[in-house]
């Protein structure tokens, strides 16, 4: 059985903001690992499975040249990018007809770029596992998180029936995708013991999909096939512009997975690994060390303890000047439970007697807000100047 890999890396991530931006998205920074981008880990983590050579990259056509810059080793006719945004039906469909053109029989693994996922070894073990579910019903899976709290962060999915598996993995159907709920009924989620995590992760062969893509979005179908008949050839570019002109937005969760799964077409695989889609701020303090007053730092940090400064360095120490880890210098006094964040090396950042904000330093922008409020800056982005 031969595996290939499509890895979705066209988001824009304002959740990250300052960090992260239109120019330098969420999948590009190392918010996982120091000197490793979230891209570039999830294709490290694939590639034993299936060699770099059968690693797809979809992204925008804007962020070619990040995608090769980050991973040298691709090839570059691995990069597809999308003309322009139409969500991820599209970018799920162009991928998997020209992968089915490349790679003919070959079960496809479709994956997130900017999720945080350990251990490897057993995510590997999971697709290996889950490929052969698919190849051999020939029906669509997903990958399911099982619940470790209530959110209202995530997406459900309802278990159906339990399947027949092997020791060490548990298959089932999938009877419902459920939006994001709310907090309440989320917890009735966790409680109940039947949902997962949606981690937008699909494994399916070739063939499947593209049924699935016949029957449910037609004419997404229809003008994907004819961008992949062209793919390889000079007409390319302009064919596969036409054909995303043509499409309406929607994902593949409401477009395909949803309906497929109503009809009983949708399994999923239990994921057992660690798994984080580093949603927001909030996810990324979860990574940080805590201070003596429960302050997260990421930075030099220096909390004014017992009449000295306690040091702290996250993510680490740098060794060099061209280092690529870069931080700044954070001091905290009389200061509880905040998030502080400083990129900017030789910019000092110091909080007084204020408790719960997270202040975010880089060095195009500062934002301070509450902690509370951290995972909702989207709306606050969206209305600001764009870069001049």
């Amino acid at each position: 059985m031969e595996i290939c890999v499509l890895i979705m890396a066209g988001g824009h991530g304002t959740r990250f903001w300052p960090w992260s931006s239109e120019s330098l998205p969420k999948q590009f920074l190392p918010l996982a690992h120091p000197d490793k981008s979230l891209l570039r880990q999830t294709v490290e983590r694939v590639a034993p499975l299936c060699g770099i050579e059968r690693v797809m990259v979809l992204t925008n056509g804007e962020y070619v040249d990040l995608v090769k810059a980050q991973i040298p080793d691709l090839p570059a006719d691995n990069v597809l990018a999308e003309p322009m945004l139409k969500d991820t039906a599209a970018a799920v469909g162009l991928g998997s007809f020209v992968a089915s053109k490349r790679w003919p029989g070959a079960m496809q693994a479709v994956l997130p770029a900017d999720h945080e996922i350990a251990p490897d070894e057993r995510f590997r073990d999971i697709l290996r596992y889950t490929a052969q579910c698919a190849e051999e019903d020939g029906l669509l899976y997903t990958i399911g998180i099982k619940p470790s709290r209530p959110t209202s962060a995530y997406g459900y999915l309802r278990r159906g029936l339990a399947l027949d598996a092997p020791r060490g993995f548990k298959r089932s159907d999938v009877e419902a995708f459920v939006e994001k709920p709310d907090r309440a009924r989320a917890r009735s989620y966790v409680e109940s013991g039947e949902y997962y995590w949606n981690a937008g992760m699909f494994i399916w062969r070739g063939d499947a999909v593209r049924e699935a893509f016949e029957r449910q979005l037609p004419g997404h179908a229809k003008s994907l096939g004819e961008a992949a008949s062209a793919y390889g050839t000079a007409d390319f570019d302009e064919t596969l512009r036409l054909a995303f002109s043509r499409l309406e937005k929607i994902s593949v969760d409401y477009g395909i997975m949803q309906a497929e799964g109503e009809a009983g077409r949708v399994r999923c695989v239990e994921g057992d690994f660690r798994w984080s889609d580093l949603g927001g701020w909030e996810a990324f303090a979860e990574k940080l060390e805590t201070d003596a007053h429960n302050n997260k730092v990421y930075g030099h940090s220096r909390d004014w303890e017992d009449e000295t400064w306690e040091e702290l360095w996250q993510p680490r120490r740098p060794v060099s000047d061209d280092d690529p880890v870069h931080i700044g210098e954070v001091f905290t006094m009389d200061a509880n439970g905040n998030l502080v964040f400083n990129n900017q090396p030789g910019h000092r950042v110091a909080i007084l007697g204020v408790d719960d904000l997270a202040v975010i330093h880089t060095p195009d922008a500062t934002l301070i807000t509450t902690r509370s409020k951290a995972e909702a800056i989207k709306p606050l982005v969206s209305k600001l100047p764009k870069d001049e």
